[in-house]
């Protein structure tokens, strides 16, 4: 079972692998705003950037994690990432990123439901797992407007060590 993965296209977005020329934005648009609500704080520099384009990479060729780019279509802008993290797990863990400028025009939605999709034809998975803090309401509209469904609560320490509430959602197979 090969990832075969190069390009997913929706209406409004291109989903592709990061590459290294994305990683001077993603330093950009990682963001304190962005990371609010997650574990990873924004990066402290392009290089650290670039090490976390490298290890995208080499997961995306072991086939254990799929790292991708959310682009606009049709102008090719950069609007964030999405991911599959444990593909060759039983269940998968989605998560994405916007860049603050892409807030609000229903494209994690649009590329949430086209990876989940993907996945689904790649694998036979159950469900797919949507891990999000408890405070983050958009992140849970955006999960529960997909079919995701409340299945866990736990909390973890987030990169300070700071404790954050986290509540699990599953998405099922449609």
């Amino acid at each position: 079972m090969a990832f075969n993965f190069q390009v997913l296209e929706t209406e409004r977005l291109r989903l592709e692998p990061v590459g290294e020329e994305y990683s001077q934005i993603i330093w950009r648009e990682f963001t304190p705003a962005v990371t609010r609500y997650m574990i990873p704080n924004p990066f402290a520099s392009l290089a650290e950037a670039q090490v976390f384009v490298e290890a995208c990479q080499q997961a995306f060729q072991r086939e254990t994690d799929l790292e991708l780019v959310i682009l606009e279509r049709s102008s090719g802008q950069f609007l964030g990432m999405i991911s599959a993290l444990g593909t060759k797990k039983r269940t998968p863990e989605l998560g994405i990123w916007l860049k603050e400028s892409a807030w609000g025009h229903g494209y994690g939605s649009e590329a949430l439901r086209a990876l989940a999709a993907w996945l689904w034809d790649y694998a036979p998975y159950p469900y797919l797992l949507y891990p999000v803090a408890q405070a983050n309401l958009p992140s849970r509209h955006l999960i529960e407007a997909c079919g995701g469904r409340l299945d866990n609560t736990y909390t973890q320490a987030d990169a300070q060590g700071q404790p954050l509430e986290t509540w699990e959602y599953r998405l099922p197979r449609p």
